[in-house]
Order: C-alpha cells, then structure tokens, then sequence
C-alpha cells in the first residue's frame, strides 16, 4: 500500500510539473496554432469548454502520465544509467507511442484538420522530455 501511494504522489508531481513547467512552451507554440485549428472547425471539436469537460481533461491527463510512470516503474530496473538517463528513454518511448497513434488518427483527416494533431505532437515533444527529467529527479526520492 505504501508503494502505491508514492506512486500516486509522484503521478500527481509529474502532472504538476506538467502544467507548471510545460504550459507556457505549449501557450508560445502549441495553444496559439492548435486553438487557431479548432475555431475553424467548431462542428468538429469542443469550444465550449465547461467545468466538467476541464476535469475530463485533467483525468486523461492524470492518465497519461500514470501510464508512463507505470511503463517506468516496470522498466527501468532493466534500462542503463541514472535515474534521469533512464527516464529520457522509457518516457522517449511512451513518446513514440504517443506520436504513432496521433499520427495514424491525423491519416483519417482532411488537411484542414490535419495540423490539429501537428501541433499534438509538437506538444509531446515538448512534455514528455520535461516531465522525464521531472521523473528522473523526483522518482529516486520517492523510491529509495
């Protein structure tokens, strides 16, 4: 049970860190051009965003990231260097996963739509990399 909780604590940290430290990348070159995209199709995507739609969203981001802990947690005893070094590789391929499904959900698009899921990925390639370093750091604190 004590093992769960810490990773309940760290999965809620990295989600912190997530918003803290990745939001304003993503408001200078993500938000701007993926908002931009989604005004011009409102029959295709939700902009009016309500209170529970936000906590919808931060669930599936909790998600997100309690995957990518557990693929940690279950990988790195079997991974190379430190903490930090282990984390860039195990969250690198929960970023390719991520990348690969945006990529083949943006293939059954037309290209109006398409850089909605461009800038998707250029938001994983800016939160994966800060949210493993994040991992690297605190995950050993947590798990000693």
């Amino acid at each position: 049970m004590k093992t769960l909780l810490k990773f309940l604590v760290l999965v809620i940290l990295l989600n912190v860190v997530r918003y803290v430290f990745a939001y304003p990348l993503e408001g200078r070159f993500v938000i701007p051009g993926m908002f931009g995209v989604m005004e011009k199709f409102p029959e295709s995507f939700n902009n009016d965003f309500t209170g529970t739609d936000f906590a919808i969203s931060l669930f599936y981001n909790f998600m997100l990231w309690l995957a990518a802990a557990g693929i940690f947690q279950l990988a790195h005893p079997k991974v190379n260097g430190g903490f930090i070094a282990k984390s860039l590789k195990i969250y690198g391929l929960s970023c390719l996963f991520f990348l690969s499904l945006s990529a083949v959900y943006m293939n059954h698009f037309n290209d109006a739509v398409k850089p909605f899921y461009l800038y998707s990925m250029l938001d994983a390639l800016i939160l994966f990399p800060i949210v493993a370093v994040a991992n690297g750091v605190i995950y050993p604190k947590l798990f000693r």
